[in-house]
């Protein structure tokens, strides 16, 4: 991969924020360029991970805190999920090539140490998990920038609008590099822009896992016995 602004320095863009908000030293963006060490638990989707924060105050405590982060300026396939309506649990079916892209990110991340930024964050109704967007780096490579790349994630770069009567901003660099990083990987019909669709969407059979007969009958089944398994 090439181009210093995905290795080193300060690194990817960051999708939402133009370039004249990135100097001024001020606390707000100073807390947006700090970057941090963590462990990827789990891959959830391929623009999407949780991490479980390495530092100082995490060696003292008896659960370290983990939390979701999304990555910016990039949209990958979304993979199916339950959903419960009138109490009847159903899923929704995959987006082609969703379990790819998700395979990708799982197979570079999964229980790496990895750095990474917090641009911001929204936390949910029950306070128990944050969801935060940023970028990771793994050995000074921008994480959105190789998934786009590879053809496993859609650019999803904020317009930039006129304003006041002012032409809008330009798009900064690295925002500009994963736009030619798509339309690279689309001209090579790779990842999620190929033209073999035939295995795009996984078949799986889901056991409603509502039933407690259904669990404690799979239980019995399996009890004692190894299985292959994805983290």
């Amino acid at each position: 991969m090439s181009g210093k602004s995905q290795r080193g320095g300060r690194g990817g863009g960051r999708g939402g924020s133009s370039s004249g908000q990135r100097g001024g030293g001020s606390p707000q963006n100073a807390a947006k360029e700090l970057r941090l060490t963590g462990l990827v638990r789990s891959v959830v989707s391929g623009d999407t991970v949780v991490i479980m924060e390495i530092n100082e105050k995490t060696k003292t405590q008896s659960v370290p805190t983990e939390f979701s982060l999304t990555l910016i300026g990039l949209k990958a396939p979304s993979l199916g999920r339950r959903i419960m309506k009138d109490n009847k649990a159903s899923r929704t079916e995959d987006e082609p090539f969703a379990w790819d892209s998700r395979e990708n990110l799982r197979k570079q991340l999964i229980g790496k140490v990895v750095v990474y930024r917090v641009e911001h964050e929204l936390e949910f109704d029950s306070g128990s998990l944050k969801r935060k967007f940023g970028e990771i780096w793994l050995d000074g490579v921008n994480i959105r920038f190789s998934i786009v790349q590879q053809g496993w994630a859609k650019a999803n770069i904020r317009e930039r609008k006129a304003k006041d009567g002012k032409p809008a901003p330009p798009i900064p660099k690295e925002d500009q590099d994963i736009l030619t990083a798509e339309a690279k990987a689309k001209a090579a019909k790779i990842g999620i822009w190929s033209d073999n669709t035939k295995n795009a969407i996984r078949k799986v059979k889901n056991k409603d896992d509502s039933n407690p007969d259904e669990q404690y009958a799979f239980f019995e089944k399996f009890k004692g016995k190894s299985l292959p398994a994805v983290v």
